[in-house]
């Protein structure tokens, strides 16, 4: 026993070699070795073995046994020794929900060692749960010290060999060869107040199966769900008529050359009135002649540019209309090609309720991936925006006379919208990035790299995949939910 938590050894079965137990400064306590087919207690100099309050020199290791280790420093452990295996056990379920253990002959469970208190712990079943109440430090649960609180289904309570654990409302005691007896009344279905040994029911024939059809799991084949390889061609836009101005007295200079003529024409009437040949209503026709001619001469290429720059700019509405119209048939053919690619993302990369409902429900995908695929190891670590797999054939920009118009520009905008897809599964391949560094916040790292774990188990079988954790003695409790795993 250390201070705080459980030191094992597990001896092997063929009594051969020398095996060290330190203490958490990593100092030698005793080396247990093998001497004439039997184990032997060997104590550091600074230490002192006790057996049944004797010391002893070099004691022989023997089942259900309890050593005092004193050190010089007043340091003292416990050494218990128990078999891997016990065979002495019960599942039994209190009477009055309450549980006691110790020397006391009053406890419901009567544990004799001189080592014990008279009444060593109490558990209480609560609506909460079991709740645990000790009487010094000599209790472990989970291998850990304990001072008290509640205790959750498969927790385990170790006291000097005697393990007690939690099974829901009932609780199964493993316990020592003629050291441990239970109350009868204590306990409900207890013919006898010693614990008995576990016997089958009934022999096993050799065709008989020990597990049903839903214990077993048959990987199936996995049929990978990929995206095509979509090709996006949009074509640039066309270019925009623009008005031709032409210049002034090539305008002007046909209307005027013709009234020029007029006026020269009529010069001759003007000349007979003047010398009082012709009365002056004869003039009026030719007046009036002369004034619409000079007011053609500069309204028409008025009119003929008003009527040009109207007849562009339909033009242009027309144009970009369509284009718009275009861009519009090709921006909602982008979307469906990016959401079909996402789907196939988002159904490569299940989130980590689905990788949970794979592992619990066996489902399909459990262990799919093998170590010859591209996304083996590769892992979902969040949402957002991923590279597009769209190719497009961007137009060539050839050369021409204006600068870039707004659907140039609109032309531009799909194109930056075809290069990511928002929303989708961020993923990161441990098998491409062999070493890899996790850092932040202690307790988010711990959550993240547990979303990890979950996706390696429900993907990675274990034939493909070992899973091994190099940590501290202070971290090892964080990595025990990996010891249970196949992998």
């Amino acid at each position: 026993y250390f201070e705080s938590f459980m030191r094992k050894v597990v001896l092997p079965s063929k009594i051969v070699g020398v095996y060290t137990i330190y203490d958490s400064d990593n100092k030698v306590i005793v080396n247990i070795e093998a001497e004439e087919e039997k184990w032997y207690v060997v104590a550091n100099k600074e230490y002192s073995v006790f057996l049944d309050g004797q010391q002893v020199l070099k004691p022989a290791l023997s089942e259900y046994q309890t050593y005092l280790l004193t050190g010089s420093a007043n340091k003292n452990f416990f050494l218990t020794t128990t078999p891997v295996y016990s065979n002495t056990a019960a599942l039994v379920k209190s009477s009055t929900g309450v549980i006691s253990c110790g020397r006391d002959g009053e406890n419901d469970i009567v544990f004799q060692n001189q080592y014990v208190d008279p009444t060593m712990f109490r558990l209480t079943k609560t609506e909460a749960g079991w709740n645990l109440q000790v009487s010094s430090k000599k209790v472990y649960v989970n291998d850990k010290l304990f001072i008290g609180g509640y205790l959750l289904t498969g927790d385990y309570i170790f006291c000097f060999g005697l393990k007690v654990i939690i099974l829901g409302e009932n609780v199964q005691i493993t316990a020592i060869d003629n050291c441990c007896s239970l109350k009868a009344s204590s306990f409900l279905s207890m013919g006898k107040n010693s614990i008995q040994n576990i016997k089958p029911k009934y022999e096993l024939s050799e065709d008989t199966s020990l597990y049903d059809n839903d214990s077993y799991f048959l990987k199936a084949p996995r049929f990978i769900t990929e995206g095509e390889e979509e090709e996006l061609k949009i074509d640039y836009p066309p270019e925009k008529e623009e008005k031709e101005d032409m210049p002034t007295a090539l305008i002007v200079g046909p209307q005027l050359t013709m009234m020029l003529s007029t006026v020269v024409s009529s010069s001759s009437v003007f000349i007979r009135y003047a010398e009082g040949e012709v009365e002056f209503d004869k003039l009026i026709p030719t007046i009036i002649m002369i004034v619409v001619m000079m007011a053609a001469t500069f309204m028409w290429p008025s009119i003929a540019r008003a009527y040009q720059s109207k007849k562009l700019k339909r033009k242009e509405v027309k144009r970009q209309k369509k284009y718009k119209e275009y861009l519009e048939i090709k921006r909602k053919q982008l979307i469906e090609v990016k959401e079909k690619e996402k789907k196939v993302f988002i159904d490569n990369n299940p989130s980590i309720q689905e990788c949970k409902e794979i592992i619990e429900q066996k489902k399909r995908k459990l262990w799919g991936r093998n170590i010859d695929q591209e996304d083996f190891l590769s892992v979902m670590i969040g949402i957002g925006r991923i590279e597009s797999k769209i190719k497009y054939e961007k137009p060539k920009d050839g050369f021409r006379l204006e600068d870039k118009d707004i659907l140039t520009k609109e032309l531009e905008k799909i194109f930056e919208e075809a290069k990511y897809i928002e929303n989708a599964p961020y993923t990161y391949s441990f098998s491409e990035n062999y070493l890899s560094a996790i850092v932040g916040d202690v307790s988010q790292c711990d959550k993240f790299i547990a979303n990890i774990f979950l996706q390696i188990m429900a993907f990675q079988a274990y034939s493909d995949l070992k899973i091994i954790v190099f940590t501290t003695k202070e971290n090892e409790e964080k990595w025990d939910y990996l010891k249970t795993l196949p992998h």
